[in-house]
């Protein structure tokens, strides 16, 4: 794509001649860069990481807030995490809240 060494703007200026929308981690885009006039959308996902483990619970939710999302206005989805009432010994999953859509 060419796209190598380019950066914030410029970056965002190019995949929008070729994406509808740029699914992000970095929860600081809304804040760096003016996404207003942006002819792509753009969906933040916020977990507790970015780790694939963090990000696949809101997965679902991210292809909901897909067929809706509209360039110019950056949709954001969150997961919390709610701490374990007692510490397992085998591996449990955390108990994701996701917002309603």
């Amino acid at each position: 794509m060419g796209w190598s060494g380019k950066k914030n703007g410029v970056l965002l200026s190019l995949a929008e001649l070729e994406f509808d929308v740029l699914v992000t981690v970095d929860q600081g885009i809304e804040y760096e860069q003016n996404l207003a006039n942006r002819k792509m959308a753009v969906l933040v996902l916020a977990a507790r990481s970015n780790q694939i483990e963090d990000l696949e619970p809101i997965i679902p939710a991210a292809l909901a807030a897909l067929r809706s999302i509209h360039p110019g206005r950056p949709g954001r989805l969150n997961s919390t995490v709610a701490p374990p009432l007692v510490q397992p010994k085998l591996k449990q999953l955390p108990t994701l809240y996701l917002p309603d859509l």
